[in-house]
C-alpha cells in the first residue's frame, strides 16, 4: 500500500471518527 495513500486515510477516519463523536457528543451519547 502507498504510504501517501494510508496517511490520507488515516486523516480522514480521524476527520470522520472526530465529527462523529462532536455529533454523539452534543446528543450526549459519548457523554461530551
Amino acid at each position: 500500500m502507498d504510504e501517501r495513500l494510508f496517511v490520507s486515510a488515516v486523516t480522514f477516519g480521524s476527520k470522520l471518527m472526530g465529527t462523529l463523536v462532536e455529533l454523539g457528543g452534543h446528543r450526549g451519547s459519548f457523554g461530551g
